[in-house]
C-alpha cells in the first residue's frame, strides 16, 4: 500500500490517498489529534464502531471501515468511493439556498440520522455527505460521535436541531432539523419518515451485548475498565432506548410506524432485548475481560508497504 498525498473532502480532517498493488484506491485517516501529530486511537475505533452501525441500519450504503497501519501512521481506512459532484452540491444548495432536495436522498438522510442519532453526532452538517455515482448517500465524517453522549441538551434534542455544540467552532448544525421542519412544512413528504423506522427496527434486532460489543474497542481506547466501563455501557443502552421518544415524536408529526415495508421478522428469531441492569452490565465487562485483553497489542489491522 503506497500513499499518494493529502486529499480534502467535505469537512474532515487529514485524509491520505491510499493505492494497493492492483490499482484499488482507499481512504486512508489518521487517528491524530485535529492539527497536530498526536496519536489518538480512540478516533480510529469511533469511526470503525460507527461504520459497523451503518451496515446494521443501512447495509446498501455502508462502507467497510477498518482499523490500519500505513507506513508509521495508524489510523482507519476504507475504500475511496466515486463521487457525483453534482448532486454533492446539490446537498449545500438545499441548505443554503432552498433548493429542494431529491427525496430518494431525503430518505437515505433519514436512514443516517437514524446513526447519528445513537451515535450523538452532531457533527453532521451538510457538509459532511455525499452522493457516490450510483446514487447512495453516503456519511464520510463520524469521528465525533459519542462525544457528546452525555451532555444534558442533548438527551431530548430528538431531531437533533436545538442542541448545537460545534456552533463556537463556525459548524452548521446537523442537517437533521432542516428535513424534519421541510417535512412538516410540507415541502418534503411526510412518508420518508417511514425510513427512521426501519432503521430503528433494525437497531432494535440487534441484542445488547453484540450492540455493546461495537463500542468496546473505543472504550478500552479511552481506558475505561470497570464500574467506569459499566457507566459507559449504560449511557449506550440509554441513547439506544430514547429511539422510542423519537417514535412518538415520528407519531406527533403524523407518522406512526406502519408495517408496510418493514422487514416482517419471526418472533422466536428476533426479539428486543431489554436493556441490562448494571449487575448484568458487571457481569458481562467480565467475560469482555478475557476475550479483548490482547486487543491492544493487536487488534489494528497492518497493511504491508509494497516495495
Amino acid at each position: 500500500m503506497r500513499t499518494c498525498g493529502r486529499v480534502y473532502l467535505g469537512g474532515t480532517g487529514e485524509m491520505h490517498l491510499c493505492e494497493d498493488g492492483y490499482g484499488n484506491e482507499y481512504l486512508f485517516k489518521p487517528s491524530v489529534r485535529k492539527g497536530t501529530e498526536e496519536y489518538e486511537p480512540f478516533r480510529a475505533d469511533i469511526q470503525v464502531a460507527a461504520a459497523k452501525l451503518q451496515q446494521i441500519v443501512s447495509p446498501e450504503t455502508a462502507v467497510k471501515c477498518e482499523l490500519a497501519k500505513v507506513g508509521d501512521m495508524k489510523g482507519a481506512i476504507q475504500e475511496k468511493v466515486k463521487i457525483d459532484e453534482e448532486k454533492t452540491a446539490a446537498i449545500s444548495a438545499y441548505y443554503y439556498d432552498g433548493v429542494p432536495l431529491d427525496e430518494n436522498i431525503a430518505r437515505q438522510f433519514m436512514r443516517e440520522y437514524v446513526v447519528d442519532f445513537c451515535l450523538a453526532n452532531y457533527d453532521a452538517h451538510y457538509n459532511n455527505f455525499i452522493v457516490d455515482d450510483k446514487g447512495n448517500l453516503r456519511g464520510v465524517d463520524k469521528e465525533q460521535s459519542l462525544k457528546h453522549l452525555k451532555d444534558y441538551l442533548a438527551q431530548r434534542d430528538y431531531k437533533m436541531d436545538n442542541y448545537h455544540p460545534n456552533e463556537r467552532f463556525g459548524e452548521e448544525r446537523p442537517i437533521y432539523g432542516r428535513i424534519f421542519k421541510d417535512v412538516q412544512d410540507g415541502v418534503l413528504p411526510a412518508s420518508i419518515l417511514q425510513e427512521v423506522h426501519k432503521g430503528i427496527e433494525a437497531v432494535r434486532t440487534i441484542p445488547a451485548n453484540e450492540y455493546l460489543e461495537i463500542f468496546t474497542p473505543y472504550a478500552k481506547s479511552l481506558g475505561y475498565e470497570g464500574e467506569k466501563m459499566g457507566e459507559f455501557y449504560e449511557q449506550i443502552l440509554n441513547r439506544r432506548d430514547s429511539l422510542k421518544e423519537v417514535e412518538r415524536m415520528l407519531e406527533e408529526m403524523g407518522q406512526p410506524r406502519s408495517q408496510q415495508g418493514l422487514v416482517q421478522a419471526n418472533q422466536e428469531q428476533v426479539k428486543t432485548v431489554a436493556k441490562p441492569s448494571l449487575t448484568e452490565l458487571s457481569q458481562y465487562l467480565g467475560v469482555l475481560k478475557e476475550k479483548f485483553v490482547g486487543m491492544m497489542h493487536g487488534h489494528e489491522k497492518v497493511v504491508e508497504n509494497e516495495k
